[in-house]
């Protein structure tokens, strides 16, 4: 089963997404995070960058460590608060709420990082990825505001994206691999799935929209999937439609 790994994503999964903060005139913030992946060693480091926080307080799995943390230009001092959150996450707080924040982090997050539950969902190997919001696997904000953002993942070549945004891009420099990905639409939470060889079938229905995600099925066992998939979503479909119209 490791080697075989199904995603399927619908406009009612697409209901957990990616968190930041609002800024400080109540407006939706925009956010930019650049990551870089080395599968074969599990680790990950990263920038993120906020306009206008709305909170000083932030949190990051205990996996990963903060390098630097520069406020309207300048590097300050940030304080670890104890105890740590749930999540299994450790607690920043910012002498002051500046209007820019850059922070940088990096570490490892491996099979092994969490209890089994949640190394399920959370985990980077040699093969794949799997990032949800079970962790904080980047520095998020606690005031949870939604926000719009742009992403960028830089991989070996050979894997392939998916998250709660719109891939706008993907280029190749040697051996690494860049994909960008914008958000449609103000969002809550960031997740990001990721495999060696990584495929993506679309079946659109009335109003709907599945896409599976698979690295290594038969293009007529997808076929069949999406058959399958179709009627109990029209249902699904169908019935959420009538509701709405009793309402």
């Amino acid at each position: 089963m490791n080697n075989l790994r199904i995603r399927i994503l619908t406009i009612f999964s697409l209901l957990s997404a990616f968190c930041f903060a609002g800024n400080q005139k109540n407006e939706t913030a925009n956010v930019s995070l650049k990551i870089t992946l080395n599968p074969a060693i599990s680790h990950i480091s990263g920038v993120i960058e906020y306009l206008f926080p709305s909170d000083s307080v932030f949190l990051l799995t205990r996996d990963l460590k903060i390098e630097s943390v520069t406020a309207d230009g300048s590097n300050i001092v940030f304080e670890k608060e104890n105890p740590a959150e749930s999540n299994y996450s450790s607690t920043y707080k910012l002498p002051f709420l500046p209007k820019n924040l850059v922070i940088k982090f990096s570490g490892v997050i491996s099979d092994g990082s969490f209890p089994k539950t949640i190394s399920n969902q959370n985990r980077i190997t040699s093969q794949m990825l799997e990032l949800t919001d079970l962790i904080n696997w980047y520095p998020r904000f606690k005031n949870n505001n939604n926000c719009t953002f742009s992403l960028s993942v830089l991989a070996p070549k050979e894997f392939g994206f998916v998250t709660n945004g719109i891939e706008t891009e993907n280029f190749k420099t040697g051996e690494i691999k860049e994909t960008r990905f914008e958000s449609a639409k103000p969002v809550t939470r960031l997740f990001l799935i990721g495999s060696a060889g990584l495929k993506n079938t679309t079946f659109t229905g009335n109003n709907f929209m599945v896409e599976i995600y698979h690295t290594k099925l038969p293009d007529n066992y997808v076929e069949k999937m999406i058959k399958s998939l179709s009627a109990p979503l029209n249902f699904i479909n169908l019935f959420i439609n009538r509701l709405a119209q009793t309402t």
